[in-house]
């Protein structure tokens, strides 16, 4: 088993551990959520904005997946 080194209250596994990008993946995604937090928090009209916005374009990507799928259909079948 790999040897712990601690840096500050962040224990951090050596190469020899498993687990290592668990354990990064972990820490990123806390932190992203607490900025999250922290954005919705110390500005939540611009944090709805935000929302409306990507709701907008993820609204327009799935438009779009289901337009490029509905013509691949319409060709297969004009072709058949």
């Amino acid at each position: 088993m790999g040897v712990r080194r601690v840096y500050g209250a962040l224990a951090v596994r050596t190469a020899g551990e498993a687990g290592t990008t668990m354990d990064f993946k972990k820490i990123s995604l806390a932190a992203v959520g607490l900025f999250a937090v922290y954005a919705i928090v110390a500005s939540p009209a611009q944090a709805a904005d935000l929302v409306q916005v990507l709701f907008e374009w993820i609204s327009q990507l799935v438009k779009g997946i289901f337009d490029f799928m509905g013509d691949l259909l319409n060709q297969a079948t004009d072709e058949s």
